[in-house]
């Protein structure tokens, strides 16, 4: 076949009709891969130009931990650096402290996830921080110091074996619980569920194609919202059996932390109910994405639900649960994203802990207190 012929598409007419089928069907395919590929170069080239979104990149930071073993949760190596922040000797965020508490020190340990991470922050600017300044300062014959067992996307079961494994030989006086979000119970829920719960899985992504993500929550997130909003809110009873999901990590939390004194705060961002829907719809966004047939309005009640679960957990438990978190204004001057907090959050949030833990540590006759816990 000479050139002339290929480019002119005189072969075509030399074609059989099964040979002309055959060449149709190839060149729809060639087509549409192109397509498909020259999107998902569109679609990378698109995120690697974009300005970085507001707030803090957890993503970037939580590829920086190491993976633990067997179920181990995941953990900065110790006495690094992840991200422009510090890593201490024990491998969590936060000053080093001596492994044998010194006489007459009260030592403080706050578990949790991102919230007490603040990797927004500085590290004086930690809500542990904060806290153990404020102590210091309404009880000056006191000496604390404080160890934070907190990183990104940290569990109530991660927190668990860090406990027995890190906290406990540290004697701490007091625990300080800010951990249970609506990501935890609705993945355990899906694992206790043989329908699988509301947690979507995306096994079909075998590529991790930025395109096939990028078409699948536009289509998924409305497809859910019109949905959610023709069947109407699902029934209490139906969100609160997720909420119960809580109630075995804290039990687990529980047993390891033992007789220590624990102080719960339930565990909320900017989400309430009674926000107008799109603020609503803004602050579940990616939580709708991983789930299935839960809208804004039933994420909002879910979590009501759920810090109600964490209030009966807490006094089957024998712990001190506080909710101060209900009274920050869910407005941008409190909260850098839907979840974690501001400068200005922090300092509401520390003033009702440390509110909240003198009265706990004098009833454990802590003689530096000296009545200052009025």
């Amino acid at each position: 076949m000479r050139a002339t012929d290929l480019i002119g598409g005189a072969w075509l007419g030399r074609l059989t009709e099964r040979q002309t089928e055959i060449a149709f069907g190839a060149g729809t395919m060639l087509v549409v891969v192109i397509g498909l590929v020259a999107g998902e170069v569109l679609a990378r080239s698109y995120d690697a130009l974009r300005a970085p979104p507001p707030g803090f990149d957890w993503y970037a930071l939580m590829d920086a931990m190491q993976p633990g073993d067997e179920g181990a949760p995941p953990r900065f190596a110790p006495g690094t650096e992840a991200g422009g922040i510090a890593i201490n000797a024990l491998g969590f965020r936060g000053p080093d402290i001596a492994a044998d508490k010194p006489e007459g020190t009260i030592r403080l340990a706050f578990l949790g996830d991102s919230k007490l991470f603040s990797a927004e922050h500085a590290e004086e600017e930690m809500i542990a921080a904060q806290v153990t300044d404020r102590l210091a300062a309404r009880a000056p014959a006191c000496r604390f110091d404080q160890v934070t067992v907190a990183g990104p996307a940290y569990t109530m079961d991660h927190l668990a074996q860090l406990v027995r494994t890190d906290v406990a030989p540290l004697d701490p006086d007091v625990h300080v619980v800010l951990s249970g979000s609506m990501r935890d119970v609705l993945h355990l829920h899906a694992e206790a569920d043989a329908r699988g719960g509301y947690t979507l899985h995306y096994p079909w992504l075998v590529l991790q194609s930025r395109l096939a993500d990028k078409l699948f929550r536009a289509f998924h997130l409305a497809r859910q919202e019109r949905q959610a909003r023709h069947e109407g809110p699902k029934p209490d009873g139906e969100l609160a059996d997720i909420a119960k999901a809580f109630d075995g990590p804290a039990v687990r939390l529980a047993d390891a932390i033992g007789q220590t004194p624990v102080l719960a705060i339930g565990y909320r961002g900017q989400l309430r109910e009674g926000l107008p829907l799109d603020e609503q719809m803004a602050h579940t966004r990616q939580l709708r994405h991983e789930t299935r047939g839960l809208g804004a309005r039933d994420l909002a009640r879910l979590n009501t639900l759920l810090v109600t679960a964490q209030d009966q957990a807490a006094q089957r438990l024998g712990w001190t649960f506080i909710d101060p978190i209900a009274d920050i204004a869910p407005v941008a001057e409190n909260f850098t994203d839907q979840s974690h907090f501001s400068r200005r959050g922090i300092a509401q949030l520390s003033d009702a802990v440390a509110d909240a833990l003198l009265p706990m540590l004098a009833d454990q006759g802590m003689a530096c207190l000296g009545g200052e816990a009025g």
